[in-house]
């Protein structure tokens, strides 16, 4: 009689018993789990945050202290410029934080040799400012003092911070096996609970319809695909009038994403072009000041000939690189750039540069993106040749292979290091997005970008380097033999 009678109810109030079968001992269990977990959490949430501040003021106030104290003492810099009293102010707060966030007591004893050790260095540093006030030569025993008192003292503080996070460091891994055996218990606990509700709802679950099941599985289904990304799926018809209404609105709605997505991708590709045109369009203003100021000095030197070929020079390489407006220009162009280039940058940094360009002729006539050698060609004397004791030497090849250009950047300068390579790389492959802000300028990153966005992601950039030993960048780019100049 009273499974008839259970039979005879609306899906509604059985939905209805299913969820508070289910809910109301959950509900329980789950409660007394978030007061057990925030019990342990707060207390290891301070511990934590705790050592995170004395990490945090380890690793920073010894050197920033020291060297700002070192500033003052050479006459580099000043005390209000250096911001001394912050410093120390900071570094009371952390230290009455620390001391009132320890939960042992030999820490709050820790903190009380910090504040000592602060006093000291307060006292040490008013030594000197003192003595920077007053006439006569002071340096050496200012030299002294931050030698003697405060870069011993900061060590001190940094020796006392260590011991407090050691101490608290250890009080958290007691905490940590407290939370361990909750957990094993709670997890036994949890498994009982979970296999009962499991069987009752699995009992109840079977009295839904299937008619009303596979209208919303089909629609699952179809949402998860377009979550991927395919807006191509629709929901198939059912009988059922209210799941009908939802597919039929849903398809619509999938209808209109994917025509909006894919007039975002074309907005976006343009937008992108766009970006990258008036980053190729930048030309570094202190390249320009540097050449200007370097023609002066000719003129004032009385050079009229090197004078000449400075300014023709100049005028060539923006002729090129304005180009009328052009976004491709033939190699052949796009070498007596680099030519130009380098023919300014070698009456500054005569002393220490050669270079050597070798390109094939076959490639003349062939177009190539412009100021695509230029960024590797001044990364390379900026930050290869210039970090280098002595003459270096920069040489720039080009060659034909198959129905690829590779153009090849060597330089004999500082190199790199394996940590440095592996960071460059990873910025070739990161999406913009990602990309720092200071990365996103016109150099390597963005030579990159436009080589991928305009050809394809198997071109681009690749590099290689040695310590000590030199750098060699390699540009893939398609053969392109159509006009000379055009636009993207």
């Amino acid at each position: 009689m009273k499974i008839k009678k259970y039979f005879g109810i609306s899906l509604k109030t059985k939905m209805r018993a299913l969820m508070f079968i289910a809910i109301i001992p959950l509900l329980v269990f789950v409660s007394y789990l978030i007061f057990q977990v925030g019990t342990y959490s707060d207390y290891y949430n301070a511990i934590y945050k705790s050592i995170s501040v004395a990490n945090d003021f380890s690793q920073k106030f010894k050197y920033d202290y020291d060297y700002s104290m070192y500033q003052i003492v050479i006459g580099s810099s000043t005390f209000k410029r250096e911001d001394i009293s912050g410093k120390l102010e900071d570094a009371y707060k952390k230290v009455k934080y620390l001391r009132e966030s320890a939960l042992m007591v030999e820490n709050k004893s820790t903190t009380k040799y910090m504040k000592d050790y602060i006093d000291s260095l307060k006292r040490s540093t008013e030594i000197i400012k003192e003595n920077m006030e007053a006439d006569g030569p002071k340096y050496d025993k200012n030299l002294m003092i931050l030698d003697n008192d405060i870069r011993t003292t900061t060590t001190m503080i940094t020796d006392a911070i260590q011991k407090y996070v050691y101490i608290e460091t250890f009080q958290m891994n007691k905490v940590h096996n407290k939370i361990e055996v909750e957990r094993k218990r709670n997890v036994t606990f949890t498994c009982i609970i979970f296999a009962v509700l499991l069987i009752v709802t699995l009992i109840l679950v079977e009295f839904i319809s299937h008619s009303i099941t596979k209208p919303i599985k089909n629609l699952c289904i179809s949402t998860k695909l377009v979550g991927n990304g395919d807006f191509t799926t629709r929901v198939p018809d059912s009988e059922s009038d209210e799941i009908a209404m939802l597919a039929t609105s849903f398809n619509t709605m999938i209808e209109k994403i994917g025509s909006l997505v894919e007039d975002v991708k074309l907005e976006q590709i343009n937008l992108r072009k766009t970006e990258l045109k008036l980053m190729q369009a930048q030309i570094n203003p202190h390249f320009l000041y540097n050449t200007l100021d370097t023609i002066i000095w000719l003129a004032e030197g009385n050079k009229p000939k090197d004078v000449i070929q400075m300014v023709s020079a100049l005028s060539r390489f923006f002729r090129i690189a304005l180009s009328k407006g052009y976004d491709y220009i033939s190699i052949k162009e796009e070498e007596m750039l680099i030519r130009s280039y380098l023919q300014i940058q070698q009456y500054r940094y005569q002393d220490i540069l050669e270079y050597e360009i070798n390109i094939s002729e076959q490639l003349e006539n062939c177009s190539i993106l412009k100021l695509t050698l230029q960024p590797i060609v001044e990364n390379a004397l900026y930050h290869g040749i210039k970090n280098k004791r002595g003459m270096g030497k920069i040489i720039i090849e080009g060659y034909c292979q198959g129905d690829t250009v590779l153009f090849k950047v060597k330089d004999n300068g500082i190199g790199m290091s394996q940590k440095q390579i592996e960071k460059i790389k990873k910025l070739f492959i990161m999406p913009k997005e990602e990309a720092a802000p200071e990365q996103k300028g016109f150099g390597l990153f963005n030579v990159n970008e436009r080589i991928k966005l305009n050809f394809g992601a198997e071109y681009g950039l690749d590099v290689k380097s040695e310590y000590g030993v030199g750098s060699e960048f390699t540009i893939c780019i398609p053969k392109i033999t159509q006009n000379r100049h055009y636009n993207i």
